[in-house]
């Protein structure tokens, strides 16, 4: 697995275009790291109907506690990056064999970030 900058072993990235691209290895890397109380990274980047990326970088470290960092590029939205500490990383059912993260406890803009 290769490392990222601050020694985080890093999950990867996963780039998800309208439903395809979706990483299964990846998000149980994240959250493997997390029950365990270890440090991990995962970029995940999503876009919206117009096709404009929104990109999260989450990185749990014990504490517990996940840094993310958005890096929102939505033309309709609220372009820009924000970076938010929270307290919880919960694992959300999606279709079929799929999840996708709550984080709640956030400081900053929101309390809780819903990734699909």
């Amino acid at each position: 697995m290769p490392s990222e900058e601050n020694g985080a072993s890093s999950c990867g990235r996963e780039t998800n275009v309208h439903g395809t691209g979706y990483d299964a290895a990846a998000r149980a890397c994240l959250w493997d790291a997390w029950l365990n109380g270890s440090t991990a990274g995962l970029m995940i980047t999503m876009h919206t109907v117009e096709g404009d990326p929104i990109s999260y970088m989450m990185r749990v470290r014990p504490g517990p506690i996940v840094d993310v960092t958005e890096d929102s590029r939505d033309r309709f939205g609220s372009p820009g990056v924000t970076r938010t500490t929270c307290k919880t990383l919960e694992k959300r059912a999606g279709s079929g064999d799929r999840f996708g993260f709550v984080l709640r406890g956030c400081d900053g803009r929101a309390s809780e970030i819903v990734i699909p």
